[in-house]
């Protein structure tokens, strides 16, 4: 279940956002998606029950795992490149939405204006460029239970063996190829936090059923 949920993120998240951007329109979207899909392949029972048709975004991005939620909180949080929620950059949160496809599969996406009286200008990668990252992995993903905090992160071995991963903040992954994570499960946990808010390496094979 955890790897089902985990994939049906990656791929909500990876949407071409290119409609108005509000974040209730993006879930409507999500439904009319679906009913479009249902016409080409039918009904999808396992997809289907992580579509809801409630607003907002599920308690946080991990809490609830609808795909609904997923297509709110990509206007919270930036999980590729980390671009969060805080005042100097809420409005470039949502930066990586855009792609001239014109202009050609790598060409990032200009952006320019002010912000409270201050003028930026800044390069970001494209949307297309973000789906492929989804695709291929090599990221690093920060996972927590939603509150932050600290816990334990239970896991399964290449082995079949049973553990947990203490965290503190959010626990680092990554996967190689999106498609071999939803056969397989196969990904790595790469670190978390200390106490003091360093960053703490790590490299743990693990498998997600």
């Amino acid at each position: 279940m955890k790897k089902i949920i985990f994939v049906l993120f990656f791929l909500l998240f990876g949407r071409t956002q290119t409609f108005a951007h509000k974040q209730h329109v993006h879930q409507y979207i999500v439904h009319e998606a679906y009913n479009l899909l249902k016409l080409q392949v039918g009904e999808i029972p396992t997809m289907a029950s992580h579509i809801s048709t409630d607003e907002g975004g599920g308690g946080g991005t991990w809490a609830s795992g609808l795909i609904t939620a997923g297509a709110w909180n990509e206007d919270e949080e930036d999980v590729v490149y980390h671009i969060k929620e805080a005042p100097y950059n809420k409005p470039f949160i949502s930066s990586t939405h855009f792609w001239d496809a014109d202009q050609g599969d790598d060409n990032e996406s200009r952006l320019q204006g002010k912000r409270t009286g201050i003028y930026f200008s800044f390069t970001v990668q494209n949307a297309y460029q973000k789906i492929r990252a989804y695709r291929d992995g090599g990221w690093t993903m920060l996972w927590n239970n939603g509150g932050g905090g600290s816990g334990q992160f239970e896991y399964d071995t290449p082995d079949g063996e049973v553990r947990y991963y203490n965290w503190v903040y959010a626990i680092g992954f990554q996967y190689q190829s999106l498609v071999d994570f939803y056969k397989t499960g196969r990904a790595k946990i790469v670190g978390t936090y200390q106490e003091d808010g360093t960053w703490v390496s790590d490299n743990v094979d693990i498998v997600l059923s």
